[in-house]
């Protein structure tokens, strides 16, 4: 659970991978367990260093959230394993945030991937619940294959982001071109 605190500022100032200073509201930043723990160890309304994400993961986790009632405190769900079938409790998560389960169902693997980087790094625990409830709802074949995308991109990203960094991986990973 995020922690409460009173005097926070009305944004928080982060610099993402792809350089860019996004201004985070209150309301988000009561979302970030990453974000409300920076601010109460340190008392500042920026981040120093950059967050590993890009600004449109940032645009997309903005729009999910938009879709959930933030004034709601978030209650972090207990989860079974993945190929479990969703318990009741699931189920009516699920139907409480259709808006954000249609939206999950509206990206591509790579906009998914882009907003769980940005939760991620932020630790937005809300949507890490709606996601892990998102692909519980999703039949066999679906589920299947957008974790088999998460794990490609991530691999990929990561290759790519080894190689910008001056080293490379030798682990054998073959770009999609070259495999093809």
């Amino acid at each position: 659970m995020v922690p409460i605190i009173d005097d926070l500022p009305e944004f928080m100032t982060v610099l993402t991978s792809d350089r860019k200073k996004i201004k985070i509201p209150t309301k988000i930043v009561k979302e970030s367990k990453f974000l409300t723990r920076y601010y109460e160890l340190f008392k500042r309304p920026y981040v120093i260093g950059m967050i590993h994400f890009k600004s449109d993961g940032y645009e997309k986790l903005i729009t999910l959230l938009s879709l959930c009632d933030l004034n709601t405190p978030h209650i972090p769900l207990r989860f079974t394993f993945l190929d479990e079938s969703l318990t009741p409790a699931l189920s009516a998560f699920a139907e409480a945030n259709q808006p954000v389960m249609d939206y999950f169902n509206s990206l591509s693997a790579l906009d998914v991937f882009k907003i769980l980087t940005a939760c991620n790094r932020l630790l937005v625990e809300r949507v890490d619940d709606l996601f892990r409830v998102y692909i519980r709802t999703l039949d066999e074949e679906r589920r299947d294959r957008l974790m088999r995308a998460q794990f490609a991109t991530f691999r990929y990203f990561n290759y790519i982001e080894s190689i910008q960094n001056g080293y490379e991986l030798n682990d054998g990973y073959v770009l999609p071109a070259e495999g093809a």
